[in-house]
Parts: C-alpha cells; structure tokens; sequence
C-alpha cells in the first residue's frame, strides 16, 4: 500500500478504485516482465503531457 500513496498522492476512496488498479496493474506487470516499474511510470506519463507550456 505504501508504493500507492506515494506515487498517487490520493485517498483510498471509492472515487479512486480505477487509479489505484491502473496503478497495481502496471505495477505487477512491471514485476513480472523483470521491468522498472517508475520507468514504465514515467514512459507513460511523459507520452500524455506536452512538452511545450500552452501559450494563450
């Protein structure tokens, strides 16, 4: 549990059930294939933020 509070930064409520089983799920699929969990975090993450700053 501690791995999920500290990448998250959520509660345990309900309205959070589907981050936390993306979040195991990534997990426990990095542990299988012998992969690095927060690097397969950060792919992920960095193909869904933009790398430019929007300009107004």
């Amino acid at each position: 549990m501690v791995i999920k509070r500290r990448v998250s930064q959520q509660s345990r409520g309900i309205d959070n059930v589907d981050s936390y089983a993306m979040q195991m799920s990534l997990y426990m699929s990095s542990k299988l294939q012998s992969t690095d969990y927060i690097e397969n975090l950060t792919n992920i993450m960095q193909s869904q933020v933009p790398s430019e700053p929007y300009k107004s």
